[in-house]
């Protein structure tokens, strides 16, 4: 198990719940608390359940970002050539 890239992926979906889902700062505690718990306890099993999950969503949001860059570039490209 990669801690680590479970700790990338909970920064990541941690921010979007934030940002975008509007996640109270209890919600994150509460969230922050569930996933030290299983990490602190050592439960591999538990620790790749939240492993998956997260990897999961931290890609449902890569993807989406990179999905919102590309259609930003594309209108600021359509922009620039109606300015020329």
């Amino acid at each position: 198990m990669d801690l680590n890239a479970m700790r990338a992926d909970y920064v990541l979906v941690r921010r979007w719940w934030k940002d975008a889902d509007g996640w109270t700062e209890a919600e994150l505690a509460w969230a922050d608390r569930g996933v030290k718990a299983v990490v602190d306890r050592d439960d591999t099993e538990m620790i790749a359940c939240w492993a998956g999950w997260l990897a999961g969503l931290a890609e449902e949001i890569r993807r989406f970002e990179s999905m919102v860059r590309s259609a930003e570039d594309r209108m600021r490209t359509v922009g620039e050539r109606k300015a020329a």
